[in-house]
């Protein structure tokens, strides 16, 4: 997906025309333009005049006709939107599953020094498993060929078992997933993972819910636009390209009010047809499709945080110096208000999150001492 920095005044990238649907556009526009100028011409040169009824006819018809192409062109760009929205949405939310399953399995490992090997094997293994599943759940989904984490140490003909099958294949997927449960299963058989069993079962559903996901996003790739509805727009849009230089033309006092009004028109419907055109499959390699890659990179680089030294440790909290901390804020706050506003202090402290929050002055008092 293209990245871009509107500027100060929003207007920054008109000038860029990689990835933009202004070219194709243009192409349909400027000959119109240009037929416009030699049809006002011709009106010209042989004095054609339009009267008052036949102008109200034709104007009629043709307002009638772009009121219903318009509404089309933009149903259809409407549609474009939400399928690139849902597909960045699906993709994420089963990346998103995946991590929380992977952490909650790294928390509740051993911490036992004699299973420190075997835990840092299944660690290892673990992360380089929701690698390779992500990223052949993304292959399903596009063209590209993603990068995984080092699969060094795998056992080949489980490899083997997986490379001999089309990259495109949900069955890839299941197959992932089951190494993984079967994975977790033998380590805490093992006594490697010490996790009750309503919480290990919620790392399967995250599981099953990532693989849904994904599922649900092949549908967007699947599933085109209507045809029966994109050949209707196409032949509208034809038609309207050919018969906007003459109704230009019919209408207009000048010759440059004729190129105008035919070029504006012409090139904004086909502006938002192709750009509903560029985003309504965005599981592909086009500029303007989703960056699958670097949600492939972002997944490698939670897994590898997970596994980096001292990252299950979190930071210590000492609540004695917070109660301090309070202390000291109370008493640079306190003598700045009265007796009669010191209640209606006591309460603004107790919503800003000090002391009181936690405790009565007698409770607090002693939590201190």
């Amino acid at each position: 997906m293209i990245q871009y920095a509107p500027g100060y005044f929003g207007i920054a990238f008109l000038a860029r025309f990689s990835g933009s649907v202004f070219p194709k556009a243009l192409c349909w526009a400027i000959p119109c333009a240009l037929s416009a100028v030699g049809l006002f011409e011709l009106k010209e040169y042989y004095g054609y005049s339009d009267t008052e009824a036949t102008g109200s006819t034709v104007l009629a018809a043709v307002n009638a006709f772009i009121a219903i192409m318009g509404f089309m062109v933009v149903f259809r760009s409407n549609q474009a939107w939400t399928r690139i929205w849902e597909g960045a949405d699906l993709v994420l939310q089963a990346r998103g599953s995946w991590v929380s399953a992977t952490s909650s399995l790294i928390a509740f490992c051993s911490r036992k020094p004699k299973d420190a090997a075997g835990v840092r094997d299944f660690r290892n293994k673990l992360v380089r498993l929701m690698s390779l599943l992500f990223a052949t759940s993304l292959q399903t989904l596009s063209d590209e060929q993603f990068e995984t984490l080092d699969l060094q140490g795998m056992d080949d003909l489980g490899m083997e078992r997986l490379r001999g099958k089309s990259s495109k294949e949900e069955v890839n997927i299941e197959m992932i997933v089951y190494w993984i449960q079967r994975t977790v299963v033998h380590t805490v058989d093992a006594g490697l993972l010490d996790i009750a069993p309503p919480i290990l079962s919620r790392v399967f559903n995250e599981m099953a819910d990532g693989v849904v996901r994904i599922s649900s996003s092949r549908k967007i790739r699947i599933l085109q636009f209507p045809f029966h509805y994109a050949q209707m727009l196409a032949f509208m849009l034809i038609l309207y390209s050919l018969g906007a230089p003459a109704a230009s033309a019919y209408f207009m006092r000048t010759w440059y009010g004729a190129a105008g009004a035919s070029f504006l028109n012409v090139f904004v419907l086909w502006c938002i047809n192709y750009l509903a055109q560029e985003i309504e499959q965005p599981f592909g390699r086009k500029p303007n499709d989703l960056p699958l890659d670097t949600f492939m990179r972002g997944m490698n680089n939670i897994l590898v945080m997970l596994l980096e030294e001292g990252a299950d440790i979190p930071p210590k909290f000492d609540f004695s110096q917070c109660v301090l901390l309070s202390q000291t804020n109370d008493e640079d706050v306190a003598p700045s208000f009265s007796k009669k506003g010191s209640r209606k202090s006591a309460q603004g402290r107790r919503h800003s999150g000090t002391k009181s929050d936690l405790f009565s002055d007698d409770e607090e008092a002693s939590a201190v001492r």
